[in-house]
């Protein structure tokens, strides 16, 4: 899984994102940017998901007939399902994990907005999949669950896994978090014979406002 992360300031929302795909030695074998923008919504997407061949198809699904960040955020719930359900073949998809994390910028209301939205695999207890969230900042675990040490060494308050976005030290935008992260070396999950940064050792920051992306 990617990580995607939306922290909200008064003039603009920031999306941060792993660019990397790592093979299972945790070698890197490709460098791509994994956010979509959609400047005629005021918004960008990436996706924490199993697949990035299925994030790349949504991804693309959505810079479609929209007009409106609106419009979009309506027909979400019906285009992922169909996508995910369409492309996924190699588990049930009612165990598949994948989370779409908007960050956009509200003409309408003047702010920075942040929304997420889950397949049945990924939702967190208690909440629907197939069903948009309105978010505050939202900082999500990468492929295992943050921990205290990358938290005290960012000098971040940790609950449960998240964190607090605006301890950051005076810098809203993250960066400290995400530098953390990538000094935090752990375990490949698919052997214990690899070790590598959570993210790859760098991320994409795309800033979206009123100004545009």
């Amino acid at each position: 899984m990617s990580a995607a992360n939306v922290f909200l300031t008064p003039s603009a929302a920031f999306l941060y994102s792993d660019a990397a795909a790592l093979d299972p030695s945790g070698a890197l074998v490709l460098a791509s940017s994994k956010v979509k923008t959609l400047p005629q919504l005021g918004a960008a997407v990436a996706s924490r998901c199993e697949s990035h061949r299925v994030a790349y198809l949504l991804h693309d699904a959505l810079d479609g007939p929209f007009l409106t960040l609106e419009e979009l955020l309506a027909a979400l719930p019906g285009l992922m399902r169909q996508v995910v359900e369409r492309e996924v073949r190699h588990k049930p998809v009612s165990t598949y994990a994948h989370q779409l994390v908007i960050a956009a910028w509200s003409a309408e209301r003047g702010r920075a907005e942040c929304y997420t939205i889950d397949a049945p695999g990924s939702a967190e207890q208690g909440a629907e999949p197939w069903t948009v969230y309105a978010r505050a900042s939202f900082v999500a675990p990468t492929n295992m669950a943050i921990n205290g040490a990358i938290s005290a060494s960012a000098g971040l308050d940790a609950a449960a896994g998240f964190l607090d976005p605006m301890a950051t030290g005076g810098d809203a935008e993250g960066r400290p978090l995400w530098r953390a992260i990538m000094d935090h070396q752990r375990s490949a999950r698919w052997t214990t014979a690899h070790s590598h940064p959570v993210i790859g050792g760098f991320f994409t920051e795309t800033r979206v406002s009123a100004a545009g992306i």
